[in-house]
């Protein structure tokens, strides 16, 4: 047996106080292997330490066992003297008797048991316990700093200022976090702005600190000391050579809420976040792609068109416009209006009139003319265009512009293609094709109707004859359902039907009409229908309603829609077409419907068969394929449009055309030795998912689906409305312009809200004198090697909007404290003046203490710094106007220093101080009526004020969580990061090298903050001082003969600390964290822990179960 001293702490009366020690040390000298067993008051202490030094020379011991407290306090400190009296440190085990024994029951017989059944244990594993060795790695000298609050800041400088470089990571445009909000800080009311001014512009300039704004890490790996950090840095949109001149702010059209200001103001979309802000260089801001512009199929920036009209630059709205679009007359005459259903769905009001713009514009474009210029020399090559749709005009016009000879063949007899039968027939879309036709004409474009490529003229005469051919035949044979009866009487597929009505042999006055298909061309078919004098026109389709569905213009006749609908054949009774089918989410309900005419849209299909001989590649559903730029596999031959879709919106066949058209020129730019770039098939484009693409098969138009629809259409036959979800919001139209009311175009661009923030309109770009502005910038991937990482991500502010009963979002005058700041503060809303929303100075002000923390709905924890901020406002109103302040609070903590004669002062300034909770907050006329518990009175008082100052707990970060998992950090049970230790480690976490400093730890005032930082940095630098890091042995450990190499531990590691190796799995020793998940995923039983052996283990639990087990109920 093992020589084994045991050794049994008191910890003061921790332990002592709830069990008998002595009986617990005589119980464990009779245990077998134990040569001495003691007890002591402080066993951590001094002459405790002694005491185990003495005795592992003096005895002989080879193992020792201490039965304190938690490893965690302590188990370091005894490794260390048991290895300081010669003896190897993990020949060591504790037993924790406090945490586990001492404070878990308040019956002395208990403790005592499970003591003694700990006790027996540890010794029972202790004798198999194996000497471990460490082993030291180098570590980099670099600091990771993540937060640009005051807390990043002060660490960053601290660690700089040692000689090590640093990175400073800050997700916000400019560094200073929430301080840079506030106005003064307590308790000696100084400026924030000029104390946070001062340090930031220490760490911009200092040599050693490289400054990452709008900054996030994503990715952590590596271990202590030789950490691998990868960071994304989102795009600025202004580079460095910005001399803050402010021309682009002067001429940017795009007005948005300041977030510095709290939403009370508005800002441009690009400029400084604040007046002194680090770096002090402008910024664009974009928020993500609006949901306009996402629904358009063009991809039209419709935001910018906006932007550029509010500013007065109409000739450059036109030209953003026909940059996508080529002809934007058909786009407006043609248009289905994506975009502006889209712009209903997300404000909740009727949306922007895109279409109404686009004829507008389109004149304007017409009436200026155009001056196409010719990138070659005369004779210019000469192109054929095959198809005179949308894609095939489009290319053809845009090819003439740039000043090649197009020829455009058509097989009909009047040029079009499907415009002719696209927008329901309507008089003035036609019209307008007509007059674009013409003018393709005098721009030198040859028509050529009567004429089909592939049958009567073989495609390899024009490329023989032409240097290069454009394919835009689109799409004609109607895609059948392939049910039975599709081909009885009075059943029409979309493009017989219209040649037929249009022609006058067909009449639908009076006639019940039924469409199957509610794309485009159905809903197309259903106004015509209404339009005719249909008695009854209906719509089936065999997807739910979604809300990506066109809302009609309302009709005569209501045209009622059955969602969910799957047609499953048809039959004829006398005049009478029965169609048969079932509603796929009730059930396959089954239900026959009676029509007099049933028109099918399913979409149609391409007619490619004839190009397969041509070495060109057609898919299984007739399509050619080609790349993302309309290329072929066929050198010079190009496709657009439908052909390549197999259907989709008139806006998408244009900026189709424009985009081959494109690809044409650079092409013959490139010569005739150039290499032809096919990049294989544009996946997006066949697969049916670009915007726009025709959903009369039943595929659904792609859209941003946030909101579903409310009241909207429903399983079954209803009539289709045109409500869409709305939220609420605390954002405002745009200003008033002048001239809107009798400007039509003014009037509709000054309804846009800028959901997007920057509209890319160009104008900021076009005044930057310094060409710092670049709008095409991209996010960037920085990779960086540390030593150590500071967390300083701070804190966020709790919303009180979630409970109504404090006011805030109902009533203007009940602010929280960020708002009070920036309306206190020189660079506010009001220039510091303090009003209420009608623009007077407040009579009487109640300021609410413990909004949200305190409560154990929200946060039971106190925010600690709440109760003095309080006072701060109610002295700053003091100051400010003669208005009676009232403090409503719980508790008063005042324990920093200088606090308390802070409170004192502000007590003798008049300020009433009422405790109890502010309960609820309403309007009462043009005030508001506070009702707050009195405790001292013992009643409910009502306060009749013009504002309320909410004072809102700190809570953490909403990001926190994905933080924690990046960094490997654990949280607490409030959501703050955990610390090692919350007395001995208050900055260090459970993974070593990661440290914590400010308000991310839990809530701290300034001063508490700094303090916190510099000694998170200070930690930093005493292990970075070390300039090696030792790595523990207790570290996972393959057994290379039992391993089969098949890898299910390597997902299962946290850590990433296992790899493969020679068909074999190896562990990456300082990566290791010796947590001991893997080894219950290994099948093979390979895996082990160095310092947990399974023989110690089993020990272990026969020592536990070996006596008295009262303890464990049994």
């Amino acid at each position: 047996m093992r020589r084994t001293g045991v050794y049994v702490c008191h910890c003061g009366k921790n332990i002592a106080g709830r069990m008998n020690v002595a009986s617990l040390a005589r119980w464990a000298g009779k245990l077998p292997g134990v040569t001495v067993a003691r007890q002591a008051e402080h066993l951590c202490s001094e002459v405790g330490q002694e005491l185990l030094r003495q005795d592992i020379r003096d005895q002989g011991l080879e193992r020792v066992v201490v039965a304190a407290c938690s490893p965690r306090m302590h188990e370091a400190t005894f490794r260390r003297v048991v290895e300081e009296a010669g003896l190897n440190g993990y020949l060591l085990e504790i037993a924790n008797i406090r945490e586990g024994c001492a404070w878990v029951t308040t019956d002395p017989g208990e403790a005592l048991a499970k003591a003694q059944a700990l006790v027996a244990g540890a010794v029972a594993r202790v004798a198999r316990h194996r000497p471990l060795e460490t082993r030291s790695v180098p570590v980099n000298r670099a600091v990771l700093v993540v937060g640009g609050g005051i807390a990043g800041l002060q660490a960053a400088l601290r660690v700089a200022e040692a000689g090590h470089p640093v990175y400073l990571v800050e997700r916000e445009a400019s560094l200073g976090g929430n301080m840079s909000r506030f106005d003064r800080t307590f308790p000696t009311m100084d400026c924030a702005a000029c104390t946070l001014s001062a340090l930031m512009a220490r760490v911009a300039e200092h040599p050693r600190i490289q400054v990452m704004c709008l900054s996030e890490v994503r990715r952590v790996e590596g271990h202590v000391g030789a950490f691998r950090v990868e960071v994304e840095e989102r795009p600025r949109y202004v580079t460095s050579r910005c001399t803050g001149c402010g021309d682009c702010e002067e001429v940017c059209p795009v007005e948005l809420p300041d977030p510095f200001n709290e939403g009370m103001t508005r800002t441009r979309a690009i400029g400084r976040p604040f007046a002194y802000a680090v770096p002090s260089y402008y910024r664009i801001r974009k928020t993500g792609e609006p949901a306009c512009r996402a629904a358009c199929p063009a991809g039209v920036n419709v935001p910018g068109v906006l932007a550029l009209l509010r500013n007065g630059q109409r000739s450059r709205a036109a030209a953003l416009l026909t940059e996508a679009l080529t002809i934007s007359s058909l786009a407006g005459g043609f248009c289905r209006g994506y975009c502006q259903e889209a712009c209903g769905r997300e404000t909740g009001e009727a949306g922007v009139d895109m279409p109404l713009i686009e004829r507008q514009l389109a004149q304007l474009v017409e009436e200026a003319g155009h001056s196409g210029r010719s990138y070659h020399p005369a004779p210019a090559p000469r192109i054929a265009v095959v198809g005179s749709g949308p894609a095939g005009l489009a290319a053809a016009r845009r090819l003439a512009d740039l000043g090649f000879r197009v020829t455009v063949l058509e097989r009909s007899h009047r040029p079009g293609g499907m415009l002719r039968w696209a927008g329901a027939g309507q008089v003035p879309a036609l019209a307008v094709l007509e007059a674009e036709i013409e003018r393709l004409g005098t721009l030198g474009v040859e028509l050529v109707t009567g004429v089909t490529v592939g049958r009567g003229l073989p495609l390899s005469r024009l490329v023989r004859d032409y240097d290069a051919v454009v394919l835009a035949c689109g799409a004609w044979q109607p895609r059948r359902l392939n049910v039975p009866g599709e081909d009885l009487p009075g059943v029409h597929h979309a493009l017989p039907f219209l040649r037929e009505l249009r022609a006058g042999r067909l009449r639908l006055a009076g006639r019940r009409v039924l469409v199957v298909g509610a794309g485009d061309t159905g809903l197309d078919l259903a106004v015509s229908a209404a339009r005719e004098g249909a008695s009854e026109v209906r719509v089936l389709d065999r997807e739910p309603v979604r809300p990506g569905v066109r809302v009609l213009p309302p009709q005569k006749v209501p045209i009622r829609f059955y969602w969910g609908y799957r047609v499953t054949g048809f039959a004829v009774d006398k005049e009478e077409v029965l169609v048969q089918g079932s509603y796929s989410q009730a059930g396959h309900r089954a239900e026959n419907l009676v029509a007099d005419i049933v028109v099918i849209a399913a979409g149609q299909r391409p007619e490619t068969g004839e190009m397969a001989g041509e070495r060109l590649v057609v898919d299984s559903e007739g399509r050619l394929v080609a790349d993302g730029r309309g290329r072929t596999p066929r050198q010079g031959i190009f496709a657009a449009g439908d052909v390549v879709t197999g259907g989709g919106s008139v806006p998408a066949a244009l900026a189709a055309g424009r985009r081959v058209a494109e690809a044409v020129r650079d092409f013959l730019l490139a010569g005739p030795g150039a290499r032809w770039e096919y990049s294989g098939p544009d996946t997006e484009t066949v697969s049916g998912q670009r915007r726009g693409v025709d959903s009369a098969a039943g595929e659904s138009i792609p859209q941003k689906q946030e909101k579903s629809w409310e009241g909207g259409s429903v399983q079954g036959p209803g009539e289709m409305t045109a409500v869409s979800g709305a939220r609420s919001t605390r954002l405002r139209l745009s200003k008033t312009l002048p001239g809107e009311a009798a400007d039509p175009l003014l009037r509709e661009a000054a309804r846009c809200r800028n959901c997007s923030g920057c509209a890319e309109c160009g104008a900021c770009a076009q005044a930057c004198r310094a060409g710092a502005v670049n709008l095409t910038d991209a996010p960037r991937v920085s990779r960086l090697e540390v030593g150590a990482i500071i967390l300083a991500t701070g804190y966020q502010a709790f919303d009180p909007s979630i409970d109504r009963a404090w006011g805030y979002r109902y009533h203007p005058d009940v602010l929280t404290g960020f708002e009070f700041e920036r309306l206190c503060s020189p660079l506010g809303p009001t220039g510091g003046r303090l009003v209420t929303s009608a623009g007077k100075e407040p009579a009487e002000v109640a300021v609410l203490h413990c909004v949200g923390s305190r409560d154990r709905r929200y946060h039971s924890y106190c925010s600690r710094v709440c109760c003095m901020a309080a006072l701060k406002f109610a002295r700053t109103v003091r100051e400010q106007t003669e208005a009676r302040v009232y403090e409503l609070y719980v508790d008063l903590r005042a324990t920093g220093k200088g606090h308390e004669d802070f409170l004192r002062r502000v007590q003798e300034e008049g300020v009433f101080f009422i405790r109890g909770r502010g309960t609820r907050v309403e309007a009462r006329g043009e005030r508001l009526l506070v009702r707050a518990e009195d405790t001292l009175l013992g009643a409910v008082r009502e306060l009749e004020v013009d504002m309320v100052i909410l004072c809102t707990a700190f809570e953490p970060r909403g990001d926190a969580e994905e933080v924690g998992r990046t960094f490997g950090v654990q949280r607490d049970a409030d959501g703050f990061f955990l610390e090692a230790h919350p007395k001995m480690a208050p900055m260090e976490t459970a993974h070593e090298g990661i440290f914590l400093a400010g308000a991310c730890q839990g809530p701290k005032d300034i001063t508490e903050s700094l303090a916190h930082a510099a000694g998170a940095a200070a930690q930093a630098l005493s292990f970075l001082a070390q300039g090696e890091f030792r790595v523990s042995p207790g570290i996972a450990h393959v057994e290379a003969t039992r391993c089969s190499g098949c890898g299910i531990c390597l997902a299962a590691c946290p850590y990433e600390a296992l790899v493969p190796a020679g068909g074999k799995v190896a562990v990456q020793e300082a990566v290791c964290r010796g947590c001991g998940i893997c080894l219950p995923a290994c099948p093979g039983g390979a895996l082990s822990l160095l310092d947990c052996q399974e023989d110690a283990l089993a020990a272990q639990v026969a020592g536990l179960l070996s006596g008295e087990v009262a303890w464990w109920g049994g």
